[in-house]
């Protein structure tokens, strides 16, 4: 660990050099637009430049086993075989197989020393008014034994109002940062830091893999109990979840919008391609509907019971985008994926597009335009690729030469989490005088406006 620690003292421009490394669960949400309003165009799943990692070598999860075993067997044998089934069946199955995939993700068998990491990207970009803009948000999640950090960063890279540049209003009010680190599986303690409005995120190396070049070393953090993080969250069941969106059979659109396939990579591993869509309205300007607002036209479109079923499997993940976009009134109007598994159950690659309806009021720019409010559509693609052993962590980290001499994650994220590991009991620790030993342990001062009202994930079976 004596070179772990040397890396700590290192210049502040190291630091920002040590922070885009990446054994990573890259997580590259685009929440990018939002902010000034957006003219909106259909988007499809994002393809991929990097490579899904290899299928992991653990056995079948007791998920996969189930589903394969049981009353959808016969069903699951014909789509197999490259036969078809009802629509109501993938309906179904497309929820089954989510499940099978989230269970997976958050390792609830229990598999010792599991590893997993994903690498992600994602952008989009926003004009109305005379107003365009750009912003990127690169963030990496990483767990070795029951320790787990996270980070991410966004900045606004561009925007402007007709001739003029508003890049650094747009950096003041919406340049993101965020980290968390837990040990436990984070039941015990969650430390936690997040600068939202004037964060900015100054030379910030975005291009470069895995695209981050932020130091997070000045901000503050605070310490969390399990059940308040997981509201603080907008998680649906559990930190690491796969989702926050709680679909159900009925949600989803049909016909051509719904698949699933399997096949064999060259290697003859199985893999099925589950692909759905959230039954969201689509009106390129809602205004010529008559209606008020998007909700109102929602309503018309699906019926109060179609749009229930929307707010019901929306309204987590919502709550987080809403935070995240300053905005009090941004409902999904499109929201697609393509998720495709092992078939041992663990995921392969996850992959995303989506379009938000927004409002947000932005005071710097009133006495410029539209009295500062903007209002319009968002569009967003993601795609996350899964890694599941320490060698492909390792080839990533190593790709970069700051991190070439790296040869275990557990020194890695000793470094990024200023925790320490105990080489022989394997138990965790946070460093004296640390970013996190230093948190703050009155809840009041991290958030002082929020509710956090009662744990969510109580409803739901698997976050007990």
């Amino acid at each position: 660990m004596a070179k772990a620690k040397k890396e700590r003292y290192l210049s502040a421009g190291r630091k920002a050099a040590i922070i885009i490394s990446g054994i990573i669960l890259v997580i590259g949400i685009a929440f990018v637009a939002v902010y000034f309003g957006v003219l909106y165009k259909k988007v499809n799943v994002f393809q991929p430049t990097l490579v899904a990692g290899e299928k992991p070598n653990y056995a079948k999860t007791s998920a996969m086993t189930a589903l394969m075993n049981g009353e959808y067997k016969d069903k699951l044998e014909t789509i197999m075989s490259g036969g078809e089934v009802d629509e109501s069946v993938l309906r179904e199955l497309a929820i089954k197989f989510l499940t099978v995939a989230d269970e997976a993700k958050r390792n609830v068998d229990g598999v010792e020393d599991f590893f997993i990491f994903n690498t992600a990207d994602g952008s989009g970009e926003a004009a109305t008014g005379g107003i365009v803009g750009e912003m990127t948000i690169r963030s990496f999640s990483l767990t070795v034994g029951d320790v787990n950090y996270t980070q991410s960063a966004g900045p606004v890279t561009s925007a402007t109002l007709g001739a003029l540049n508003v890049t650094k209003i747009g950096n003041n009010l919406l340049d993101q940062l965020t980290r968390s680190v837990t040990l436990n599986n984070g039941r015990d303690t969650v430390k936690a830091t997040t600068v939202g409005a004037g964060a900015n995120v100054p030379d910030a190396e975005m291009d470069v893999f895995p695209y981050m070049g932020v130091d997070f070393t000045g901000l503050p953090a605070y310490t969390y109990t399990y059940d308040q993080y997981i509201i603080r969250e907008n998680n649906l069941k559990a930190p690491g979840e796969l989702t926050s969106f709680d679909f159900t059979p009925e949600s989803l659109k049909g016909g051509d919008d719904l698949s699933i396939t399997y096949g064999e990579n060259e290697n003859g591993d199985g893999i099925w391609t589950i692909a759905f869509k959230l039954d969201c309205p689509d009106l390129n300007d809602i205004e010529s509907s008559g209606c008020k607002d998007y909700v109102e036209y929602a309503k018309q479109v699906l019926g109060e019971e179609g749009y229930q079923k929307y707010e019901d499997v929306v309204k987590f993940a919502r709550a987080g985008t809403r935070l995240n976009s300053a905005s009090e009134d941004l409902e999904y109007r499109q929201y697609d994926v393509v998720l495709e598994l092992w078939d041992n159950g663990y995921i392969r690659t996850w992959s995303t597009a989506e379009s938000w309806a927004a409002t947000l009021y932005v005071e710097a720019l009133a006495a410029i335009a539209n009295d500062g409010y903007f209002k319009g559509y968002t569009d967003s693609t993601n795609q996350v690729m899964y890694y599941y052993t320490e060698d492909e962590a390792l080839e990533l980290i190593n790709e970069n030469p700051d991190w070439a001499d790296y040869t275990t994650c557990t020194e890695f994220i000793e470094v990024m989490a200023e925790a320490t590991c105990d080489p022989v009991t394997g138990e965790w620790s946070f460093d004296e005088g640390g970013w996190a030993d230093i948190a703050s342990d009155n809840l009041a001062e991290a958030d002082p406006d929020k509710d956090f009202g009662a744990p969510t994930y109580d409803k739901y079976p698997y976050g007990a």
